[in-house]
């Protein structure tokens, strides 16, 4: 069996996955998720943290959806922002981070 392929993807391509599933970057990102190796990096996952923090995307996706997305990448949670692992204390962070943008 071949290596799995490794692949890089962008925190633009994480958010048009989120929003938009059956776009060209959201099916991208679903083959990326479920047949490659995702090579991601802690500011990678701590911007697209604060990218999903932000309100213009209430409208669209819940900010308990948003966060599941994220905890539901296939990468090491060590990667994570330390507050996306709790669900109260990732709540009340993207809440308070609201406030101030």
């Amino acid at each position: 069996m071949p290596p799995a392929e490794r692949v890089v993807v962008d925190t633009n391509i994480f958010v048009s996955r989120l929003l938009r599933f059956d776009s060209v970057p959201g099916r991208a990102a679903e083959k990326a998720i479920h047949q490659a190796v995702l090579l991601v990096s802690q500011p990678t996952m701590s911007e697209l943290a604060d990218v999903l923090a932000q309100a213009k995307f209430d409208r669209y996706v819940t900010i308990e959806q948003r966060l599941q997305f994220i905890r539901s990448l296939p990468i090491p949670h060590n990667l994570f922002p330390s507050f996306i692992l709790s669900a109260n204390a990732a709540t009340r962070r993207m809440t308070s981070f609201w406030k101030w943008r």
